[in-house]
């Protein structure tokens, strides 16, 4: 199991909430940051439906579209879903989601 340790965690989450709102990035961007502001210490992000889309202003198919190119530039797990975006290499760790 992989364990995430952040240094200065307020720190580290705070500037991870500041880029999620900084709509000069891309979408797949804000949302690797927003997976950043609510990683739990297992490194998953439970979100509840339609969590990630109202918190960044994006539709639906923006956040299907943001996860599949957050996947591929490795800011997420394979594993990730709109209900638990999952940090790179932590998706063996417990989780109540079904992941793939």
């Amino acid at each position: 199991m992989t364990t995430i340790v952040l240094s200065s965690t307020v720190t580290v989450r705070a500037q991870m909430r500041v880029q999620s709102e900084n709509v000069d990035l891309e979408h797949w961007h804000r949302l690797g940051c927003l997976a950043w502001v609510h990683a739990d210490q297992h490194g998953h992000a439970r979100m509840a439906t339609g969590q990630a889309g109202r918190e960044l202003c994006l539709s639906v198919n923006q956040v299907t579209d943001a996860i599949a190119v957050a996947r591929r530039r490795g800011w997420l797990d394979p594993a990730s879903t709109a209900r638990c975006l999952v940090l790179p290499g932590c998706a063996n760790n417990p989780c109540e989601e079904q992941h793939r």
